[in-house]
């Protein structure tokens, strides 16, 4: 909806989606579904919310993962494959466009990140 309308590059804003879309996928639990929303933030931002279930991110690790070549490092997650590039890079991006990512992971609630711009 027009509503929702937002002045971001939308090119960047499609990489930030794909980014946490396929982490939900390659690290969620795939009997569950991804849940997605879009919503508007004061007159001109919106907010992205990517969740799922699966392992949780130890609240340790929640700064850790923005960084460049940064993995989980639990039994179960080091078999999935991948660089560590792909949370720094939507980090990069989101705070180019003038915004913020935050993350919240809890075993019963599942992960969640948080785009807003």
């Amino acid at each position: 909806p027009d509503s929702l309308k937002t002045d971001c590059d939308p090119k960047a804003f499609r990489r930030v989606l794909d980014n946490l879309l396929n982490n939900a996928v390659k690290y969620g639990d795939s009997t569950t579904k991804i849940k997605v929303s879009l919503s508007r933030t004061g007159i001109s931002g919106v907010t992205l919310k990517v969740h799922n279930f699966g392992y949780p991110i130890p609240l340790k690790d929640h700064q850790k993962i923005f960084a460049q070549y940064a993995r989980e490092e639990s039994d179960e997650l080091k078999a999935i494959k991948g660089w560590g590039l792909g949370l720094s890079l939507v980090k990069g991006i989101v705070e180019g466009l003038n915004g913020t990512i935050s993350l919240r992971s809890e075993k019963k609630f599942g992960t969640e990140f948080t785009v807003s711009i």
